[in-house]
């Protein structure tokens, strides 16, 4: 189940943040650490899949903190989300080089 309440104090937080250092939270949002299967059991941890392991981000940590939707279209989801602004070419990495591009939101 999430907690609103938590997830949004994140949310602002973790905004309020990223707008001091924007360079530091664009590096942070795509870093994934590998992790162990234990972590990927957890039931609101959200972790994903690469090279037959498993890895997990700061988004998914937090969203560990906040819970996860128990039903509905976002079942198992997270609450908290980074949303890239279409512009920043994330997928060419744009989002290092101009440090924005990207604010945090609940994933409703």
């Amino acid at each position: 189940m999430v907690n609103r309440e938590l997830a949004l104090l994140i949310i602002d937080k973790l905004n309020d943040m990223a707008k001091c250092d924007p360079c530091a939270f664009a590096c942070l949002l795509c870093i994934r650490v590998p992790c162990n299967q234990s972590l990927a059991d957890h039931p609101t941890c959200q972790v994903g899949r690469s090279n037959g392991g498993h890895i997990v981000g700061l988004i998914g940590i937090l969203n560990g903190l906040a819970g996860n939707y128990d039903d509905g279209p976002k079942k198992g989801w997270g609450a908290i989300a980074a949303v890239f602004d279409p512009a920043s070419d994330v997928g060419g990495h744009e989002v290092f080089s101009t440090c924005k591009g990207f604010t945090f939101i609940e994933n409703q």
